[in-house]
């Protein structure tokens, strides 16, 4: 934690091959991070299949560190005023959201950049053996926290994948579009052992696919994945696109890693997986690939390259 964070994301970038995260994007990256406190955890997002040259940055508040401490300096000085809000009730211990709440994800999504990009707020909760009601009210304080607006339509929609998710799942993640200018909310599904129990979940909430076809097209998936996350963004009028998270084992990286990409065609599957490295203070590996799908087709690739000081 007393690494300049410089030195982190240098040590970082000089794994990742400059096809894959072109000098734009890295001193675009550094420029966001500049004013923030070195953190112990991050993620740097690529756009795989098909593949673009936007490079996505999340950054991972961690509890167990106390990072949120840290944070009160850089959102007092930008004047996010929701960011210090949340830090502020998750430093107190007295209060339900932060006995609860593990990490915040603040992510920027890096889609122009000539433009001002500004972070959205990701919340990632522990599992709590709670009714669905008292959940959804937990939730729901924590978008207040985050001055976002609560509506109807959020209120029964999450409040059924609450329900369908039952003792097994985990309703971990839970973010307000509203950082994205738009209506609704996305949420991450976690635990699920196999493709198949990723289907009936779809199928609990009411999702719209051809389940039989898409089971059988991506099971083999279970050949790589130890688990998947579904993240789903649900909002009126939407369509019914969803992305599944392939968690891949740590001990053999890069193996699984380079099957899985082979198996969609990446074509820069090896430049992502030299990524992978475990040197000078400072781990990288492949912690999932998000498939995004429509129906039962695949529409992007992503790869999720996380690193994290030793």
């Amino acid at each position: 934690m007393n690494k300049p964070k410089e030195d982190i994301l240098t040590r970082v970038f000089e794994r990742i091959h400059v096809d894959l995260f072109d000098r734009d994007h890295r001193m675009k990256i550094k420029s966001l991070y500049k004013k923030l406190p070195s953190l112990n955890h991050g993620i740097i997002e690529f756009y795989s299949k098909p593949q673009k040259k936007r490079v996505d940055l999340m950054l991972c508040v961690q509890k167990r560190f106390n990072e949120h401490l840290l944070l009160h300096p850089f959102v007092a000085q930008e004047q996010h005023d929701y960011l210090h809000k949340l830090f502020d009730s998750w430093a107190d211990e007295s209060q339900m959201i932060s006995g609860i709440l593990e990490n915040i994800y603040i992510v920027y999504d890096i889609q122009d950049l000539d433009k001002p990009i500004l972070p959205w707020s990701y919340l990632a909760f522990s599992r709590l053996s709670l009714p669905p009601a008292v959940l959804l009210n937990i939730f729901k304080n924590a978008a207040i926290i985050l001055h976002g607006t609560w509506t109807d339509y959020i209120d029964s929609s999450l409040l059924k994948c609450l329900e369908c998710a039952g003792q097994n799942l985990h309703v971990f993640g839970f973010g307000l579009l509203q950082g994205r200018n738009e209506t609704g909310f996305r949420i991450g599904v976690s635990d699920f052992k196999s493709i198949g129990e990723v289907v009936k979940y779809l199928e609990a909430i009411g999702w719209i696919l051809d389940y039989k076809q898409f089971q059988s097209k991506f099971e083999l998936i279970d050949n790589f994945a130890e688990s998947y996350v579904l993240s789903l963004v649900i909002k009126e009028n939407q369509g019914y696109d969803f992305g599944i998270e392939c968690i891949l084992p740590k001990s053999n990286n890069k193996e699984m890693a380079i099957q899985f990409l082979n198996l969609f065609k990446v074509e820069d599957a090896d430049k992502l997986v030299d990524s992978i490295g475990n040197e000078k203070s400072v781990m990288t590996w492949i912690n999932h690939i998000k498939i995004n799908c429509k129906n039962e087709e695949v529409t992007a690739v992503k790869t999720y390259l996380y690193y994290q000081l030793n």
